[in-house]
């Protein structure tokens, strides 16, 4: 035996940036709200719940209800793209 003994450690040095928000382009004065149910069997009974709130809240110009299809699918891209062009803010509904 050498006498040298070499202790490895699985810890890493912390280098990750913390994150950002997304950049904002403009302030919105009022609105344009979505909410998406995430396809569990409660999503949709919390979402209707937010937007009896929401659709009273003057800085929510107009609401939008989405659903997945089930749990464990997506989205597709056409429903994905007309959330994006009709909607300012997206509020995902989780019903565990």
């Amino acid at each position: 035996m050498s006498g040298r003994l070499v202790i490895l450690s699985p810890a890493t040095e912390d280098t990750a940036e913390p994150p950002s928000t997304s950049p904002r382009s403009h302030r919105v004065e009022r609105f344009r709200m979505a909410t998406l149910a995430n396809g569990k069997p409660n999503a949709r009974y919390l979402i209707d719940g937010v937007l009896v709130g929401l659709e009273t809240h003057a800085r929510v110009k107009s609401t939008g209800s989405y659903d997945k299809p089930g749990a464990s699918l997506g989205l597709t891209g056409d429903v994905l793209h007309e959330i994006s062009a009709r909607h300012d803010l997206v509020l995902n509904g989780v019903g565990d």
